[in-house]
């Protein structure tokens, strides 16, 4: 486990492993943050971890979790995907935010700025190791109107305005619409959000590559 940067509050750090004692505090900001509709079951989480020395070998989507601790305390996390090719085997270059989450008590000090601009510095590295320059990075958002209940918009909201100030942008007119999480549960719908690193996407870009990259489909 590396440290990626370091203060007197909180210090940020790769976790490597699902064996990894922070885990169990992750998922349980990941449970408070997001909304049934929003969220993969927990095991996610160790699913990704389980597989990620064997997607390094092949060459396959990195998949990294960013934690950020205070003594034996997670206060937030990010996930995050790069993928160097796609299904077909052409270069795609682009990172994907999945969930970026803070600790209730600890919203509003900074540290999602921290853990989004680490993240994309580490989309940056990848890119860098497989020798491109990392053209994108791109996410999602919930519609705040459509949440399910106050809290859950105000964070939505939270969210939104956050990636707005760190130069993200809305692909307009755009929407993914992704299977349920569950049975159950309703689809979910969001609105595209991108961050233009060594070149711009043009919306259908955007959406053309959420959907083969991340859901597998065309």
């Amino acid at each position: 486990m590396t440290d990626i940067r370091s203060d007197t509050a909180a210090f940020l750090r790769e976790v490597v492993s699902a064996a990894d004692p922070a885990l169990p505090e992750v998922k349980d900001i990941y449970l408070e943050s997001f909304s049934e509709e929003e969220r993969l079951p927990a095991e996610w989480f160790d699913e990704m971890l389980s597989q990620r020395a064997v997607r390094l070998g092949a060459g396959q989507p990195v998949f990294h979790l960013l934690v950020a601790e205070s003594g034996e305390q997670v206060r937030g996390f990010i996930t995050a995907y790069y993928y160097h090719r796609d299904r077909r085997g052409e270069v795609a270059n682009l990172g994907f935010f999945i969930y970026l989450a803070i600790h209730a008590c600890h919203r509003g000090q900074g540290l999602g700025t921290r853990l989004y601009r680490s993240a994309l510095d580490v989309l940056k590295l990848d890119a860098f190791l497989c020798d491109e320059t990392l053209a994108a990075v791109i996410f999602d958002v919930e519609s705040p109107e459509l949440a399910p209940d106050e809290e859950n918009r105000k964070l939505r909201e939270r969210r939104i305005a956050l990636y707005r100030r760190l130069g993200a942008d809305y692909v307009e007119g755009a929407h993914v619409t992704y299977p349920p999480a569950r049975e159950g549960l309703p689809e979910l719908v969001t609105q595209p959000m991108y961050h233009a690193v060594s070149r711009c996407l043009e919306p259908e870009q955007i959406v053309r590559a959420t959907y083969s990259l991340i859901l597998g489909r065309d």
